[in-house]
């Protein structure tokens, strides 16, 4: 009897800390300030991007120029950084490869685009913004764009990941605002790196087939976008600038019982790409929401050594194949660069996310229910790209893909200028498969406002539905 009390006492003292920890803060906490710390800049004054631009602007019978840079933004020190995904309460213990930034600038001498993709789980909007300010004090912000890799071994850059008490409370931001000050930073110093080495340069696009065996849709076996679009630039000497390499799937191949640093499956694309192209390789993710994951079996999770062993082999591969591709790639004819961008203002249904913005732990300022974000169309010849602010549902990239782009070789760019979680349309919403996804979204109405918004950077396809009604 009396080890039975015994037995009973402890789980009503377990059951008493568990209902603490979900009703209130933890006792004599003090909640971190939620208001970003961003370096105060000299805003009267141009910057080295905008000094560079007004030069080029200001040229006679300007030619297509690319360039591009390569920034390390591994954490200075490798251990005790709080890792990206899965699950709070892991840090760092040590370094495998590098996390980067990396960036494919276009110039046709009328319009900028500076293309760069990030090691990252995500950056939000406002970090984003954050770079654009470093980057141009004259009105040249929105040449950047910023895409993240959704990378599950890199450090926390949105602040879900840090600590929390029995792994229910937050009390720990994962994001470190040094470290978040020095990616933008180094992002606009990459940037202006790029510009300042432009060259004369011709592009060349090829979209590819992906055999099965990398990536898989782990709800819907099949189900999802399997191709490649590869972007390459070359200087007129024949010599690689830069290969910019669109592809889907979420780069976790190391799974939840990882703990080292490094960029995942892109982090050893880039060498091997590299070493067989030249210039430098740019990796940017599609539609991998839902859940387009290596394909990997379960058991591997308790094997992290194997599953780096697996990422190493997917990157090298997919290397190899966008160097064989590229044989048969398109010359783009006089291209010129076609933007169109349109600001969007999505309503925040997830208390969990307002919850984690409140108390400071998600960076993201939401104002009255409401976030904002963006969505672009670019055009290069043959090529276009959309971008979208999160992980979309493959439902709503082949949508996308199919019913509103035209183009002859289509880049979906997932977590584009934002990572505001996933995003699907009515159908999947309803799905008892999606549970865990809709538990990370801001709402049922995000992937229709989404396609909505889209829609009107093609006003071809919004009057062709106009007469249809």
């Amino acid at each position: 009897m009396k080890s039975h009390a015994r037995v009973m006492a402890k789980i009503f003292m377990l059951s008493a800390l568990l209902l603490l920890c979900v009703s209130c803060d933890p006792p004599n906490f003090v909640w971190p300030d939620k208001s970003l710390k961003i370096e105060k800049l000299k805003v009267d004054s141009p910057t080295e991007y905008d000094r560079w631009k007004e030069k080029r602007r200001a040229e006679n019978s300007p030619q297509l120029i690319v360039g591009s840079a390569v920034v390390d933004l591994t954490p200075k020190r490798g251990r005790g950084y709080y890792i990206a995904g899965y699950a709070p309460n892991k840090r760092s213990n040590g370094v495998i490869t590098p996390v980067t930034a990396r960036v494919f600038f276009i110039d046709d001498g009328k319009t900028s685009l500076a293309l760069v993709g990030t090691d990252f789980v995500g950056l939000m909007n406002d970090r984003i913004w954050d770079a654009r300010h470093k980057l141009s004090r004259s009105g040249n912000e929105l040449d950047l764009l910023v895409t993240s890799s959704h990378n599950h071994s890199g450090p926390d850059t949105m602040g879900l990941w840090g600590s929390y008490l029995l792994f229910m409370l937050p009390v720990e931001s994962g994001v470190e605002e040094g470290y978040m000050n020095r990616i933008s930073s180094e992002i606009a110093r990459a940037v202006t790196e790029a510009a300042l080495s432009a060259r004369p340069a011709t592009l060349k696009v090829v979209t590819v087939k992906v055999p099965d065996g990398i990536n898989e849709n782990l709800h819907r076996p099949g189900y999802k976008d399997n191709d490649m679009t590869i972007l390459q630039a070359r200087g007129l000497d024949g010599e690689t600038i830069a290969t910019l390499v669109n592809y889907t799937c979420h780069a976790e191949f190391s799974g939840q019982n990882h703990d080292r640093i490094y960029a995942d499956f892109p982090g050893f694309m880039y060498p091997r790409l590299e070493e067989l192209e030249g210039g430098n390789a740019v990796f940017m993710n599609g539609a991998l929401g839902g859940m387009i994951a290596p394909a990997m079996p379960r058991w591997t999770e308790n094997h992290p050594r194997l599953r780096v062993k697996r990422a190493r082999m997917a990157g090298r591969y997919l290397a190899e194949l966008v160097s064989l591709a590229l044989k048969n790639a398109e010359e783009i004819e006089n291209p010129t660069l076609d933007i169109t961008r349109r600001l969007i203002r999505f309503p925040v249904e997830n208390d969990g996310f307002v919850y984690l913005s409140e108390k400071g732990f998600l960076k993201r300022t939401f104002h009255n229910g409401q976030m904002y974000s963006e969505t672009w169309r670019i055009g290069i010849g043959p090529l276009e790209m959309v971008t979208v602010p999160g992980e979309i549902l493959p439902a709503l990239g082949f949508e996308i893909k199919g019913e509103i782009m035209q183009g002859r070789h289509k880049m979906i760019l997932g977590l584009a200028n934002d990572e505001i979680g996933y995003i699907m349309n009515a159908a999947d919403w309803q799905d008892p498969l999606y549970e865990y996804e809709r538990s990370v979204s801001l709402g049922s109405q995000t992937g229709g406002i989404l396609i909505e918004n889209i829609k009107k950077l093609y006003p071809e396809v919004r009057s062709a539905g106009s007469a249809g009604n």
